[in-house]
């Protein structure tokens, strides 16, 4: 039996690969190819097979050998190879080869241009995952750091346990999907014959597109009023801006960005220069002639501050769709940040949303305070220590601060292994964490 494993790298049309896959079950089977059922949310978006890749974050390999001889099984019964897809997959090279040990495994994977992939990232974590940094300072942190996520250095890793024939990287660009198609090529890839292709179907328009430059900076400053339960609200506006950005065209947005600081493009592109090169050179299945070696070249960048005022009337005008899409969310919404505003040692971003929102505000005080809702729980004498790292993970997110956050909440779940709102806050984190593999 053949196992092809998807992993990714990040930000190069995973969604769209893992709905389709998804939705063309039966077709796949019939050709021979099984590809597990897995969740799909309001917006056509899933993780993929998340069990398999949560269990290789905790280090749980006696979970993650049961789930991988689970999938053997189903596959061998249908006498079908075996496709799993997921981008947590990503950094887990060395497990992954041993729990298909005695398998022939084939490596699927996308690679676009780092800077491109790391700025089409914060605009992920932004508008999925409560991420409240602005680009400036997202970039700002990967300067001099690992990031092989986005470079394409981890390649090299499964290269070295994979060998190069088992390894199929192809490039993100549209010019080079047969038809402009990236699940075309992804059946390419499998094996399957073109003549086939007719029987899939293929959705039209985007799954998981970026926003437009607008609508990213109104959800960045939603994003300080909303936390690690407001799953609900947080999918309904991710519905309501998505339908704004594709109607506004996010191909454009996603593509301009004015911005960002000069000398942080210039750092992250003298850093990612060598390792784009080596990719491209090394594994590449093919070289299209609008895929440049040159870091960044695919992206346009307009001047620093740059139509300030012009830009501020387009978030207002994302918020009124909001509005008028989500009339009661935003209701709330709008309490939220007028209740918080009055609040000690408010951040500068509430302002900027209470003036997107036409809301009156005092000044600022500068005294610090302990969020209501966490001391509600810490002056609860029926709350347990996870019900308190769940209070604490989720200041630390609202401050930035993940990996601190991750390891609380990893704490909290080891205590309450079946707490239901401390699996999802642990999922939230650990997905915010995963573009950056190491």
């Amino acid at each position: 039996m053949r196992v092809f494993l998807h992993i990714g790298a990040p930000k190069t049309g995973t969604s769209a690969i893992q709905y389709f896959m998804n939705t063309n079950r039966p077709v796949l089977e019939r050709l021979g190819f099984y590809y597990p059922e897995h969740h799909l949310d309001q917006n056509n978006v899933s993780g993929g097979h998340t069990d398999l890749g949560v269990s290789l974050i905790e280090k749980d390999m006696v979970r993650a050998r049961q789930i991988v001889e689970g999938r053997l099984k189903e596959a061998e019964e249908r006498q079908c190879h075996l496709v799993l897809s997921g981008e947590s997959f990503y950094g887990f090279f060395k497990e992954l080869k041993e729990l298909f040990s005695g398998h022939s495994v084939y490596i699927i994977s996308y690679y676009r241009d780092p800077l491109e992939s790391l700025i089409s990232n914060h605009n992920q974590v932004v508008k999925r995952h409560f991420e409240i940094r602005n680009l400036n300072e997202y970039l700002s942190t990967f300067i001099g750091q690992p990031a092989y996520g986005f470079s394409g250095e981890v390649l090299f890793k499964w290269h070295s346990l994979f060998g190069k024939e088992r390894l199929h990287v192809w490039p993100y660009s549209k010019n080079a999907f047969p038809g402009g198609s990236i699940e075309y090529s992804f059946l390419s890839i499998l094996g399957i014959n073109e003549a086939e292709w007719c029987g899939f179907v293929l959705r039209q328009g985007g799954i998981n597109s970026s926003y437009t430059d607008e609508a990213l900076e109104l959800k960045r400053l939603l994003n300080h009023v909303l936390g690690m339960d407001d799953h609900h609200i947080n999918a309904q506006l991710d519905w309501s801006m998505q339908k704004y950005s594709d109607n506004a065209g996010s191909a454009a947005g996603e593509k301009t960005f004015p911005r960002v600081k000069p000398e942080i493009l210039t750092e992250l592109a003298e850093q990612f220069a060598a390792p784009k090169r080596q990719v491209i050179n090394e594994f590449l299945a093919f070289k299209p002639a609008d895929f440049s070696e040159k870091v960044g070249e695919s992206l346009s960048f307009g001047r620093l501050g740059a139509d300030g005022g012009e830009r501020l009337k387009k978030v207002i005008s994302v918020w009124e769709a909001v509005k008028a899409n989500l009339p009661d969310i935003a209701t709330r919404i709008e309490e939220r940040v007028a209740s918080a505003t009055k609040q000690k040692q408010a951040p500068f971003a509430l302002f900027r949303l209470a003036d997107v929102m036409g809301l009156d505000y005092s000044e600022p005080k500068t005294d610090i305070g302990i969020p209501p809702s966490a001391l509600k729980v810490f002056t609860n004498e029926k709350a347990g220590i996870p019900d308190f790292l769940r209070e604490l993970t989720k200041v630390l997110v609202d401050q930035g601060r993940d990996e601190e956050a991750y390891a609380l909440i990893k704490r909290a779940v080891a205590l309450r292994p079946k707490g239901p709102a401390l699996i999802k806050l642990h999922e939230e984190i650990a997905a915010r964490l995963e573009g950056g593999c190491s």
